[in-house]
């Protein structure tokens, strides 16, 4: 049993070194995001297929956004949607080109083929 316990609180340990760097688009994970709402942190999560127009349009602005120092403390991680259907489900998120904003476990908000700065800006400022 304590070795059970050992190997929980390593893979925990473990997998916070493997967060993504506040800013940086990293794949999404369902341990690593798990573990940044465990540490209560800022989160931004886009379902992206590289097939999909909208998705490239919608790349371009979170990308630029996300490099702002203002969202240097925000964790931004990307769902395959055509590899990563577990994600999606544990998401809700039914449709490529959705955008989630979370604080810790919270949802804030979300929102779907939107290619609009403005109003993806304003979304994910609900992170800061």
């Amino acid at each position: 049993m304590r070795l059970v316990k050992f190997f929980s609180a390593l893979f925990i340990f473990l997998s916070l070194f493997n967060l993504a760097e506040a800013g940086e688009k990293k794949p999404f994970s369902q341990d690593i995001f798990s573990a940044s709402q465990a540490a209560d942190e800022s989160i931004v999560v886009y379902v992206y297929a590289p097939w999909c127009t909208t998705c490239k349009q919608q790349e371009v602005i979170i990308d630029k956004i996300m490099q702002e120092p203002r969202f240097d403390k925000v964790r931004y991680y990307v769902v395959d949607f055509d590899n990563d259907k577990e994600g999606m489900r544990k998401l809700k998120a039914n449709t490529r080109s959705t955008i989630l904003v979370f604080k810790g476990k919270r949802e804030l908000t979300r929102s779907a083929n939107d290619t609009d700065a403005v109003s993806i800006q304003t979304l994910l400022e609900k992170a800061l």
